[in-house]
């Protein structure tokens, strides 16, 4: 009940943001069809804010587009529940708690499997004057799984020393990744990796 609740309540902070023709703009129409490949296949994606990435423009100035997009549960609950969940939360903010159990229900009543969790990076540009892409995929059947095993993975680093630049960082942007990706597999996080010329 109080991860639902925690859900509701970030709604209201949802920006669908996405960086296009060199600035970040906020649009729900830029929304696309990822493939998360079996058993999910083909889903559409609605682009969301995440602060780790908002800096990557100024460190990749050649960057052309880029964001974070997602998907969650079922038709209905995309469709109809989050958005009409929004629009009352704008209305009536504290009304988290009704909104958390108009969710929940909706994802008891519609949600059908398969189920899981993807995380999946598909970036494409040129490597020597070729055309290149990477697709890393992470995945796992619980989400509290894969929200934790960065973490510890990042910890790893931080203990051992590696990590030795002070201040606050947000993780992805401190961790050195090739390492960050083992320690996650080694757990028992689903990574994969293919890279290709295009």
């Amino acid at each position: 009940e109080s991860s639902i609740h925690e859900f509701a309540q970030e709604l209201l902070e949802f920006q669908p943001t996405a960086f296009r023709q060199g600035m970040w703009t906020e649009s729900w129409m830029d929304s696309r069809v990822v493939d998360f490949g079996a058993p999910f296949g083909s889903v559409r994606c609605s682009p969301m804010r995440l602060e780790e990435m908002i800096d990557l423009p100024t460190q990749i100035p050649a960057l052309q587009e880029t964001g974070f997009f997602v998907a969650g549960f079922d038709t209905f609950t995309d469709y109809v529940t989050i958005p009409a969940s929004i629009a009352a939360l704008k209305l009536a903010p504290a009304s988290a708690r009704s909104v958390g159990r108009f969710l929940w229900w909706s994802i008891s009543r519609f949600a059908k499997p398969p189920f899981g969790f993807v995380l999946q990076l598909d970036a494409r540009g040129t490597s020597a004057g070729r055309g290149k892409r990477m697709l890393l995929r992470l995945s796992h059947e619980d989400g509290y799984f894969l929200t934790a095993a960065p973490v510890v993975a990042c910890l790893k680093q931080y203990l051992s020393g590696s990590i030795r630049i002070p201040g606050l960082h947000c993780q992805a942007n401190l961790v050195e990744p090739v390492s960050f990706l083992g320690d996650m597999q080694r757990m028992g996080l689903g990574v994969s990796e293919d890279v290709s010329h295009c």
